[in-house]
């Protein structure tokens, strides 16, 4: 407790009780009418009309009155009392906030901009992202570009084409055979299997049909 405090303690008794840690600094915020709540008086300390009078609010203790002497002048005193120890700095990031750009509807954020197109992919992913049952593997959707994408027929073509392997297929048996053979290796290893009747569309603009043919050499098994 500085001195000046002892002083005030010494000279009117009835302030002994009063909780009045004095320090000197210089004010460092201007409490406005939003925030008068906090000097709103809520416990006085008082013995006659000519002495100083002792208030608390929930910045602390602060006094003022007339002094007893006679001559006529006020005097007058603020106190700070409180329990946090870093109370300064709580108050300094409170005041920091308010004047921050977030208040203003403006958000700091560090991660780097990405296209709406890039964002649509990945919302797209989350979405349809899921693991397969009884197996140690993934599936996601197709990244359309559109949600609206309409495809072209198809059909006819990879038909033509087939008919076109059936033909080599029929001239060359060494190529009937590894082409017969891959085949059955992409469907014992899952990579490819045959519809139902049920999961063929008939009008439906999001069917695409493969067009397929071996590419084979000889020299090259």
């Amino acid at each position: 407790m500085s001195q000046d405090a002892d002083q005030l303690k010494n000279k009117w008794d009835y302030l002994e009780r009063v909780p009045l840690p004095s320090f000197k600094e210089k004010p460092r915020i201007l409490t406005g009418k939003l925030h008068c709540y906090l000097t709103h008086t809520r416990q006085t300390v008082e013995t006659s009309p000519d002495k100083p009078m002792a208030f608390k609010c929930r910045l602390g203790w602060s006094m003022g009155g007339p002094d007893n002497n006679g001559s006529g002048k006020y005097v007058e005193r603020c106190f700070h009392t409180c329990a946090t120890v870093h109370f300064d700095d709580i108050l300094h990031q409170m005041v920091k906030k308010n004047f921050s750009t977030e208040d203003f509807g403006v958000k700091i954020t560090h991660e780097k901009p990405r296209s709406r197109e890039d964002v649509r992919a990945l919302e797209l992913m989350k979405a349809t992202t899921k693991r397969c049952l009884d197996e140690d593997r993934f599936e996601t959707g197709l990244l359309w570009k559109h949600p609206d994408v309409e495809l072209p027929e198809s059909r006819t073509m990879a038909f033509h084409r087939l008919l076109c392997q059936e033909k080599k297929m029929d001239k060359v048996s060494a190529f009937s055979e590894v082409y017969c053979k891959k085949i059955n290796e992409y469907l014992e290893k899952g990579f490819v299997r045959k519809l139902n009747p049920v999961e063929i569309p008939s009008d439906s603009k999001r069917v695409w049909y493969m067009p397929h043919f071996g590419v084979w050499n000889p020299n090259k098994p």
